[in-house]
This record gives C-alpha cells, structure tokens and sequence, in this order.
C-alpha cells in the first residue's frame, strides 16, 4: 500500500483545515420533507490552507452533539474572501447526526475538518467540456450542481432525477436542463432511464460523463455509458468513520484493486468501479430500479443505516451502540498505537467483536502488513494542526 502525500505547505503546515466554523443559517427545502440547506463560515488561519474544489467533502457534526464521529457531507457551494470561507452544505435527514444539524441555529458552532477527497477537476478535460454531461440523482445532486457552476455558462447539459419536486439547481447554468420526478410533479415523469440513454449519448454527442446518485442509478449510468463507448466519472457514497483513508472502513473493491472512497475517491473513473449484484442488461427497468427512490438512496454512496448520504455525498459514521468501541479503535490507528489487529479485536465485548468482524475486522486485521505506519505519516499533513 502506497503511503499518502503529505498535504502541507513549504514550511511544513497543513493546507486543510481542522476547527469550529459557525453556523449562519439553516433552511428546510421547500417541499421536501427530509432536506435542508446549511451554511457555515470559518476563518482560516493560514493563506496556504485550501478551500474545498467541486467533488470535496468535510467531516463535519455539531460541537455539542452527542455523536462521536463527524458526517460526511459534499460541499453544495463554497466562497473565499481572503482567508474567510462560506461553504454551503445540502443535507438528507436521515439519522441522528444529520437530524442534529437540522436543529442548529444561526451562531451555533460546528467541528469541521476538509476539505476531504479528490475532485472532479481532476477528471475534466478541457478539450471535451463542452459535450459533457453532468447527472445528480436525489441528494446526489448537490456535489455536482457545485461542479456544474464551475463550469461555463451553457457549456453542458445536466440532467436531474427526484422522487418528487426539485432543489439544488439554483447554480446550475446548463445548456439543457433535464428534469426527471417519480411522481411526475416536475419535467418528466419516470426516472433517469426515461430520459438518458445510449441513444441520448449518441444523439447528443456526449464524449464524457459525470454523475453522483444512488447505487442502481450509477450502476445504470455506467452501463450506458459503456455501451455508448464513453467515460463516465462516479461519485461514490460509501460509509466513512476517519474520513482520511486512516482506519479504511470505506475500502471499495475496484478492477484495480481496493481503493479507499474517502482518500481515493469519492470520485472514481466507472471503467474500473464494480456494482456486484446489480445486472443489468436484460434485466426489466421496474426490477432495476424498483429500489431507486433518488430522495432517500444511498446516494457523496450511501450513508450508513441510520444516516447515510458523500454525494457526495453525505457519508455516515454508524450511528448505534458500537460507535463508542469503534471510536477508540480509530483513535488508536490515527495515534499508530495499533496493536496487532488480532489481539485488538479480542480485546473487544463481545458484541463490538461482531459488528467489528462484519465491518471492519478485516481490515484491521491487514493494517500492518498493508502499512498503516506509512498512512500514518500521510496522515500528519491531512489534519493540520
């Protein structure tokens, strides 16, 4: 396992940011139930520390929140003014982290550390942004509405899939706008498949795409694309606890090799990206996407059971009885203090040591030979301090 590149500056600084920010605003999205618009703001304390590029997550939760783990969740839009930063974050309400944040007033304080991931610069080729296609799917949508408006105006085409209604377009300056609903209470009735396909790809002309949603829809998203014999860039949400490649919970299987979600991703190139147990040639569309309801998906790819979103993501720590012993483990891995994983899981009750063997005990098991140490000195550039 490669060692992470230190993310510091010349004099040996970190260039993310790891602190409070306030919280200025929190808004419920008109006619959704369950979403809701944040704003925070920070100073930051060095000109060398970064602000968050489209695609980026933080790990973020309420200082006096009862949860132990920060949330990952996608910058929706970010603005620097000097060494002040104002990010906006949308966010799905789906556990106790996230129903948390939705209670916060304007100057209550936040812990934030980001900007987290790789980003979807990275990917774009300059020659062909113009016959790019950009797809968000439910709260998927928000990370890349943020890279579609960094792009120029009328430089691409988005498509939009939701159960019901819409929101996050409003920086989205499309070329076309294409809209897909559920319940048919805005643009077309049905889901992504009733308005993209690989005819649309050839019609269009469309030589890359980039796209953040639930699983079955960037499992579609790819298949198409591969038919029409283009790239496509996923954004991927993945339950996360580090949130900096560090403890690898979110370590994905890959055609080439494993590769972290936090660290490695969440975007990755869908030539390489594996969907096990979704076929989907032959397979009827009612089938495939039955379990596709863009609103409450595992769309910056899935949060855990009781608060998931990274689309981009808002990515979850588990939010039941384990965190505790979980949290002590990462602890113990961000601190290098790892002993060999085999004694630190007998060390566990009983009950952690079998959530921790489903989930992470594996990993932890492979943390030397795989080199955590080497990680762990990556890791002192990633949280700055």
């Amino acid at each position: 396992m490669a060692m992470d590149t230190p993310q510091i500056d010349k004099d040996g600084n970190g260039i993310l940011f790891y602190g409070d920010a306030k919280v200025n605003f929190v808004k419920d999205i008109e006619g959704q139930p369950n979403v809701f618009l944040m704003e925070v703001q920070t100073q930051l304390e060095r000109d060398t520390q970064v602000g968050p590029k489209p695609g980026q997550f933080y790990m973020i939760r309420g200082k006096c929140s009862n949860v132990t783990f920060g949330r990952p969740i996608s910058v929706y839009h970010a603005e620097r003014d000097g060494n002040t930063l104002k990010v906006q974050f949308m966010i799905l309400e789906k556990g106790e982290g996230t129903k948390q944040m939705r209670s916060l007033i304007p100057g209550d304080m936040l812990s934030m550390n980001g900007p987290l991931g790789n980003t979807f610069e990275e990917f774009a080729d300059p020659q062909t942004n113009d016959s790019m296609a950009i797809i968000g799917g439910g709260i998927g949508v928000a990370p890349v509405a943020n890279f579609a408006s960094s792009l120029s105006k009328g430089s691409y085409d988005f498509y939009a899939s939701f159960k019901s209604g819409t929101y996050g377009l409003e920086h989205v300056k499309a070329r076309n706008l294409v809209i897909t609903t559920d319940d048919g209470s805005a643009g077309i009735h049905g889901m992504l498949s009733v308005a993209f396909t690989k005819d649309t790809i050839t019609q269009k002309g469309y030589r890359s795409v980039f796209a953040c949603g639930p699983t079955p829809m960037l499992a579609y998203v790819q298949s198409v694309c591969q038919e029409a014999g283009i790239k496509c860039y996923l954004s991927l949400e993945k339950k996360m606890l580090c949130g900096v490649g560090a403890c690898l919970g979110c370590t994905i299987n890959t055609k080439a090799g494993n590769r972290r979600v936090c660290k490695d991703g969440p975007i990755f190139d869908g030539d390489i990206l594996e969907f096990p147990g979704l076929h989907i040639a032959g397979v009827p569309e009612h089938i495939l996407f039955q379990d596709l309801r863009v609103q409450a998906a595992d769309a910056v790819d899935g949060h855990a059971a009781g608060d998931a979103q990274i689309g981009h993501a808002d990515l979850a720590a588990p939010d039941d009885g384990h965190v505790g012993r979980l949290g002590r483990i990462v602890v113990e891995i961000l601190h290098l203090l790892l002993p060999a994983g085999g004694d630190l899981l007998n060390d566990l009750p009983h009950a952690g040591q079998q959530a921790l063997h489903q989930g992470l005990g594996p990993t932890l098991q492979r943390l030397r030979q795989h080199g955590v140490v080497g990680v762990g000195h990556g890791l002192g550039g990633d949280v700055p301090g």
